[in-house]
This record gives C-alpha cells, structure tokens and sequence, in this order.
C-alpha cells in the first residue's frame, strides 16, 4: 500500500521510489518462507533474517529473481501461444484451454523457484544444499 500511494501520488520520482522499494522488499523478503520452515521463527524475525542472507547471497538473489522472471514469462507466453490459435477458432475453446496452460505454467515456474530459493538458502547457511551438488550450485549461480 504505501508503495502503491508513492507510485500514484509521487509523479515519475514516486514510480522510480516504488519500483526501487519494490526490488529492494523483493529481495530482502527472498528467504522468509525457508527461513520461516527450518528455523521456526515468526514473520518479522524472518525478515529480518532474510535481510541479513541477503547480504552474503545478494548477487546470486539478484540473479535468481530476474532469471526466474525471465522464464516465468517464456512460460506463460508458451501457453498463450496455443491458447490464442484456439482463441481465433473458437474464443471459449481458447479461453478453456489458455487458462489452464497459464495457471500450470505459473504454478510450474513458481515451483521450481521455491526449490531454488530453499537450495540457495541451505547454500547461503553454509549447509550442502540437499539434493544439489555444492559445486554445480555455486557455477549455476555465476552462469546465471
């Protein structure tokens, strides 16, 4: 809300400071749902513990939200592709099949993210990543 009030009401400083705020909550809130499941602490501890991973993960944070931006939006634009051919034959058979292949599309690149974020979490803790190799872990974050 109060990004949203600085974007409507703050000209184009306020939509640079809301973007800008946006990134900067994006990434210091990038471990609160692993750091919320292992350690067992509340909402605002979490962020605050995010917020200190941060600082030893942020280039690899930074990377890893935009690529997963990136390929969130191959994916949804792979489902919309089948959905509007559909859509020019018959616009309820195109609606019928684009919204699920979105949805699932979505949920798929959102899944993998999550397991993203929970290996780098174990990463950044200095823990072998379960079901990643430590290596493969820390070139995949530098090709990225």
């Amino acid at each position: 809300m109060i990004l949203q009030a600085l974007r409507e009401r703050g000209g184009i400083a306020g939509s640079i400071a809301s973007m800008i705020g946006g990134v900067a909550w994006s990434l210091a809130t990038f471990f609160v749902i692993p750091v919320l499941v292992t350690e067992g602490v509340g909402p605002i501890e979490a962020i605050k513990r995010s917020a200190g991973l941060l600082r030893q993960t942020w280039g690899n944070q930074v990377t890893a939200n935009f690529g997963f931006m990136i390929v969130g939006l191959l994916a949804v634009l792979v489902a919309i592709v089948p959905a509007a051919l559909l859509f020019f034959v018959h616009p309820l058979l195109g609606i019928a099949v684009g919204v699920p292949l979105v949805a699932v599309a979505i949920g798929t690149v959102q899944a993998l993210e999550g397991i993203f974020k929970a290996a780098l979490y174990d990463y950044a803790r200095g823990d072998d990543p379960h079901g990643f190799d430590r290596d493969t872990l820390a070139s995949a974050y530098r090709s990225m």
